[in-house]
């Protein structure tokens, strides 16, 4: 009898089920093959059924990557096995730095009355897709703007402006975004200022912001260009390629470009030839010599300054007879007829010509009349474009024209007016 009643309570409480646990901890990661320096949602969840059971994770290092770690979130009261359980969560973005498998060792929950450790977690990192370029950029989104800081008024030689290139990534750090390679441009300083790095956290992802700062200052006048380029990056979501172009824009500055001198030194100074002393003591050969050098080198200088100031307008007008054949080579009706003007205004310095029939009349050259007809009744009537005209005609009338007006410049005569 008193086997069988020790038998009867031995298989209830074999039957009895376990007690529940009071915790659980669990880890996600979310994706769990991402791309080198892909962002990588780490998720820990602490679950427990008494309030009293607290404490704080503890983050294990993770060798080979670099790790940001965001606030613990307010708890909440889930459901759980059928049971009402408080949830703790934590969450920590991982960047992987190098390719092949990664191992996020267990997160701990530590406190008084508990010890939990979740499983560890392994990652397989993928090495970037082929043909990707130089500047590997995985991320969820990535935006590219320019941003121009102009003076007010038009731009002038020697004036300095700023422009902006500015990033902003979803799922990579400001420090991730690459620097900026500015090409230089032919006329235009270029003086680069540190970037501006930003980090937020929006919706467990961090969005990187990097902003790429340039002084651009022209130092001749015209037509210089436009800055623009392509930004590649890649898509984690589409898991593909994707591109952003920055068109740029062209930079027209007033002024005449300038001719290109090199730097003058000064000369020597001529020491004394005289020493204090009782009396004058007559000049060796090497003072002789450093004398005559000195002159001569003074001599030199002059000379090329006045080289430099006398063919300066024989320059100018070979520059506006270009800044004429490239306006007319795009078409641009507007800014050849502005373009003849301005090679009036270099041609009679003292006297610029008020329009293209006045330019005419001075030059009293019959292609020049025809193609100014022709470019006044596109401009003016229902052409679209200049017909058909001898073209070189009218560039060697223009180039005819420097040559007859330097010389008589030269004589001092004054500029023929029309009658």
């Amino acid at each position: 009898m008193v086997r069988a009643i020790l038998l009867l309570v031995f298989i209830v409480l074999a039957c009895r089920p376990a007690a529940a646990q009071p915790f659980v901890i669990q880890m996600i990661a979310e994706p769990d093959n991402p791309y080198v320096q892909q962002q990588v949602v780490l998720t820990v969840r602490f679950f427990r059924e008494s309030p009293f059971l607290t404490g704080y994770f503890v983050a294990p290092e993770i060798e080979g990557a670099l790790v940001e770690e965001l606030e613990v979130k307010p708890t909440v009261t889930v459901q759980r096995d059928g049971r009402d359980m408080e949830m703790l969560e934590k969450t920590y973005l991982v960047f992987p730095q190098a390719r092949g498998r990664l191992t996020i060792p267990g997160m701990v929950f530590s406190g008084r009355e508990v010890f939990a450790q979740a499983k560890p977690v392994e990652l397989v990192v993928q090495p970037p897709p082929e043909g990707v370029g130089r500047h590997w950029m995985p991320a969820k989104s990535l935006t590219a703007r320019e941003e121009w800081r102009l003076p007010d008024g038009p731009l002038e030689a020697g004036m300095s402006f700023e422009r902006r290139v500015v990033y902003e990534a979803v799922g990579l750090m400001a420090a991730q975004l690459p620097s900026q390679e500015f090409n230089q441009i032919d006329g235009i300083e270029l003086e680069r200022l540190p970037p501006i790095l930003e980090d937020r956290i929006e919706k467990n992802a961090i969005v990187g912001r990097r902003v790429e700062r340039i002084i651009l200052t022209p130092l001749t006048g015209g037509t210089l260009g436009a800055i623009s380029e392509t930004v590649t990056w890649w898509d984690t979501i589409a898991d593909q390629s994707r591109y952003i172009h920055l068109p740029g824009r062209a930079l027209r500055i007033k002024g005449l470009p300038l001719p290109e001198l090199e730097d003058e030194e000064a000369p020597p100074a001529v020491r004394p030839l005289l020493e204090e002393q009782e009396g004058p003591r007559p000049q060796t050969l090497d003072e002789t010599m450093m004398l005559v050098a000195a002159f001569t080198l003074l001599f030199g200088i002059l000379f090329v300054r006045w080289l430099v100031r006398w063919s300066e307008p024989f320059w100018a007008r070979r520059r506006a007879v270009a800044a004429w054949e490239r306006a007319q080579r795009r078409g641009d009706l507007p800014r050849v007829r502005q373009a003849l003007l301005e090679w009036g205004q270099v041609v009679w310095c003292g006297a610029p010509p008020r329009g293209l029939r006045e330019i005419v009349g001075r030059t009293g050259n019959p292609a020049l009349a025809t193609y100014v007809a022709a470019l006044e009744r596109a401009l003016y009537g229902k052409a679209e474009k200049i017909p058909p005209t001898d073209f070189n005609a009218v560039k060697k009338a223009l180039r005819e024209t420097l040559v007859k007006t330097t010389s008589a410049q030269g004589r001092g005569l004054p500029p023929l007016n029309p009658v």
